[in-house]
């Protein structure tokens, strides 16, 4: 899939992965598929699954997913990765809004597994949760990089990592603002060397 022109939309919106453990409630992307939506304003809201409540990669070679501005809001999933779980594949998420999603168990907004998310330009992670840890973020084995601004505010885990939980991966961090997350061990940011960030 490719965008037509800029400044089309796309809106997914209310859609249910219907059986247990199906994933992805607004897309799902397999091996060798891939989605370009720069420049094409999209909203995916209020989507279910089992995990990844806005989109779902599974792949380990050829899936590419690129996001142009973006919001992702009010996804819920029973699994992991409110808004995006990643298995593989590669995902670009350029000027997204990322709020009030939830996870009953990993990444309020992201769960990452193995996979490649790199962000760019401006983006918010709001008053995403998850039932155990990385009330925004989870990532654990892949790369999670940020090369410009990205704001984490007033996300909470029932568990550690109130914004953040980075284990098993090569991750980079740009320009981030952690303020106002909660979890379990008082800390935004977890890996499995150190933690930081307050809050």
């Amino acid at each position: 899939i490719s965008r037509s022109k800029t400044g089309s939309t796309l809106s997914l919106e209310s859609n249910v992965a219907q059986e247990s453990g199906k994933n992805g409630g607004g897309i799902y992307i397999e091996d060798g598929k891939s989605i370009n939506l720069d420049g094409v304003i999209t909203s995916i809201k209020n989507n279910k699954a089992s995990n990844g409540g806005a989109i779902y990669l599974n792949g380990t070679s050829g899936v590419q997913v690129t996001m142009g501005t973006t919001t992702m809001e009010s996804n819920e999933v029973t699994g992991s990765g409110g808004a995006i779980f990643v298995k593989g594949g590669s995902l670009l998420l350029n000027r997204a809004t990322v709020q009030n999603n939830s996870a009953a168990a990993k990444g309020g907004a992201i769960y990452i597994d193995g996979g490649e998310i790199d962000i760019r330009n401006t983006v918010t992670f709001s008053s995403n949760t998850a039932g155990g840890d990385g009330g925004a973020v989870y990532v654990d084995g892949g790369q999670f990089s940020a090369s410009s601004s990205i704001t984490i505010n007033s996300n909470s885990a029932g568990g550690d990592g109130g914004a953040v939980y980075v284990t098993g991966t090569d991750s980079e961090r740009g320009n981030i603002s952690i303020n106002g997350n909660s979890g379990n061990s008082n800390k935004a940011v977890i890996t499995g060397n150190y933690s930081a960030g307050e809050g």
